[in-house]
């Protein structure tokens, strides 16, 4: 069975950089297999870091 980790990272900050997201290339192996991540931070609006990334507000959650 394989094991898929959706990391979460956060942020203070309202304009995030995909750099800050670096930690999660640390999710790997051949049992445990790294899913969409989420950077929650200060942001306006939801986007897209990186094609498995999105940064998301803290005041939409």
């Amino acid at each position: 069975m394989i094991c898929r980790h959706h990391p979460v990272e956060i942020k203070t900050t309202e304009h995030p950089q995909v750099g800050m997201t670096k930690a999660f290339v640390n999710i790997k192996g051949d049992k445990v297999k790294r899913g969409n991540g989420a950077l929650i931070c200060m942001t306006q609006e939801p986007r897209y870091l990186a094609s498995d990334v999105v940064a998301h507000s803290i005041w939409d959650i």
